[in-house]
């Protein structure tokens, strides 16, 4: 395993409180394909929810801002205040990914493995 995606894979895990085994709201181990995938789908629909009340607030902010007496500053901070949601979004999106990559990772690892058992069978066989 490559230095980089060892480090973002124990990344992932670190955020999951420990949780008894026999707890059906225990965290997914990194064992659990479906449950990992279904994590990574979670996170993906938080980040899709995120960006739009992110972009929902801003244009409420946008137009609020224009009652105001200093328009700027309030139009920088709303305008802030949507790049925070988009970058949180993006870091919701960012871990979703690398989930769907360790994924992938493992099944391909998984098919070699297969493929070589199966040559192997097959030089021993002849």
């Amino acid at each position: 395993m490559k230095r980089p995606a060892a480090l973002v894979f124990a990344a992932l895990l670190l955020p999951l409180p420990a949780a008894p085994a026999d707890d059906p709201a225990a965290p997914p181990t990194a064992d659990d394909p479906v449950a990992m995938r279904a994590v990574a789908a979670r996170l993906r629909d938080e980040a899709a929810d995120v960006r739009r009340v992110a972009a929902e607030e801003h244009t409420r902010a946008q137009q609020e801002c224009w009652k105001t007496f200093l328009v700027s500053r309030c139009l920088d901070q709303a305008a802030q205040a949507h790049r925070d949601g988009k970058l949180k979004a993006a870091n919701l999106e960012s871990r979703s990914r690398a989930i769907e990559r360790e994924l992938k990772r493992r099944e391909v690892v998984e098919r070699q493995t297969k493929r070589a058992e199966r040559k192997a069978a097959q030089g021993n066989s002849q």
